[in-house]
C-alpha cells in the first residue's frame, strides 16, 4: 500500500518513538533492582536514521518516584514545508516481582493542540519493533546476549560500551550500552531485517540536562477524532512505508 507523503511522515514519526521507547523500558533494569535516583530533565539526544531519512530524537526523564518512572520523547521529522514535531510520554511502574508495566501513555503535537492519551494498542510497539519480542525484564537475562566490550565512535565522542545482540523472527538488533551514557544508557543501535522497516540505526549525539517536559497529564483531553485518525496510521504496524 502506497501512502500519501503526509501519512508517510506521520507513520515515520510514530515508528521512531516505538524504537526508542522499547529500549528505554529495559535499560533501567540493567543498573539497579529498582529505579535509580535519576535527575529529572536528564537524558540523551540521538541521531536516528530510517529509510535514508535522519531525525533528532531526545529521550528524557520526566518524573520519578520509588518504583515509578516517566519518560518523555521529543522528535522531529522532515515535513512537507517545515519539520513536524511530536512528543510522547510513557509511565512505567514496577510490580512487587520487579517486572515493568506500562500504566499509561500520552502524545502531543502542535496539530492536536493538547495532550491526548495513547490507546492500549499504541503501547504495544510496531511491526518494526514489537515489544514482546525484545523486552528484557530480568537484568540477568541481558548477559546471554553479550558480544564484547567495544569502543564506539559517535557524534558525542568515543565511548567504551558493552555490545549486545538480540534476534527474533527475521530481525536482529545490535545495541551498545554504557554507564557513561546514563540515565538512558544507550550509545548505539543497529537493526537489520528482511523487511524494509526493520532496517534503521541510532547513535548518541549528546547527553542533555534540564529539559522541561512538554506533556502535563493533568491537561490532557480525551482522545479526539483528529488524534485517533493520526494514531490509526500506526495501528499494530499494519501500514507500510512503501
Amino acid at each position: 500500500m502506497t501512502l500519501p507523503m503526509k501519512n508517510k511522515i506521520h507513520l515515520f514519526m510514530l515508528k521512531l518513538t516505538s524504537i526508542a521507547f522499547v529500549f528505554t523500558l529495559f535499560l533501567p533494569n540493567l543498573f539497579a533492582s529498582d529505579f535509580p535516583n535519576y535527575k529529572v530533565g536528564s537524558g540523551s539526544e540521538f541521531e536516528l536514521s530510517l529509510k535514508n531519512v535522519k531525525t533528532k530524537l531526545i529521550v528524557t526523564i520526566a518524573a520519578q518516584s520509588p518504583g515509578r518512572l516517566v519518560t518523555e520523547y521529543y522528535f522531529n521529522s522532515p515535513g512537507l514545508v517545515a519539520p513536524m514535531e511530536m512528543w510522547q510520554q510513557f509511565h512505567l511502574q514496577k510490580s512487587a516481582h520487579k517486572n515493568l508495566k506500562i500504566t499509561k501513555g500520552f502524545f502531543y503535537t502542535h496539530q492536536t493542540k493538547a495532550p491526548q492519551p495513547l490507546p492500549k494498542e499504541n503501547l504495544q510497539g510496531t511491526e518494526a519493533l514489537p515489544i514482546d519480542g525484545f523486552m528484557i525484564q530480568n537484568p540477568k537475562d541481558i548477559q546471554k546476549f553479550f558480544i564484547a566490550k567495544e569502543k564506539v565512535s559517535t557524534p558525542a565522542g568515543s565511548v567504551s560500551a558493552a555490545h549486545y545482540r538480540v534476534s527474533t523472527g527475521t530481525q536482529t538488533i545490535d545495541f551498545w550500552i554504557s554507564d557513561q551514557a546514563k540515565p538512558i544508557g544507550l550509545v548505539q543501535l543497529k537493526s537489520t531485517g528482511t523487511k524494509p522497516d526493520q532496517n534503521f540505526g541510532l547513535k548518541l549525539k549528546q547527553l542533555v540536562s534540564n529539559v522541561k517536559r512538554k506533556i502535563d497529564p493533568k491537561k490532557a483531553v480525551p482522545l479526539t477524532e483528529q488524534g485517533r485518525s493520526f494514531l490509526q496510521l500506526n495501528k499494530v504496524g499494519r501500514l507500510k512505508l512503501n
